[in-house]
C-alpha cells in the first residue's frame, strides 16, 4: 500500500518513507490489511504536486511520471 503507484528502480525508497505511514501502525498492531485495485491512472493525473513541495514531493513525482494505465488501488 503505498500512495503513488510503484516507485521505480532509480527513486529512493529513503525519500519516500512518509508514504509506508499510511499502513506502519496496522502493521505494528498486527491488524490485517490490503489493497484492492479499483481503476487506473488516467494518463493526464500522471504526476504528483502538493503545497509542501519537500523531498517527498519531488521524489512522487518522479515515481508518477509515466504512470498512465498503472493500478489504483484501496
Amino acid at each position: 500500500m503505498f500512495p503513488t503507484v510503484a516507485p521505480p528502480k532509480n527513486v529512493s525508497l529513503n525519500s519516500l518513507i512518509a508514504g509506508f505511514g499510511l499502513t506502519l501502525y496496522w502493521h505494528m498492531l498486527g491488524m490485517p490489511s490490503g489493497v484492492v485495485p479499483v481503476t487506473q491512472v488516467n494518463i493526464d493525473e500522471a504526476s504528483y504536486k502538493d503545497s509542501v513541495n519537500d523531498s517527498f514531493t519531488h521524489y512522487a513525482d518522479q515515481a508518477m511520471a509515466n504512470s498512465g494505465g498503472m493500478p489504483v488501488g484501496v
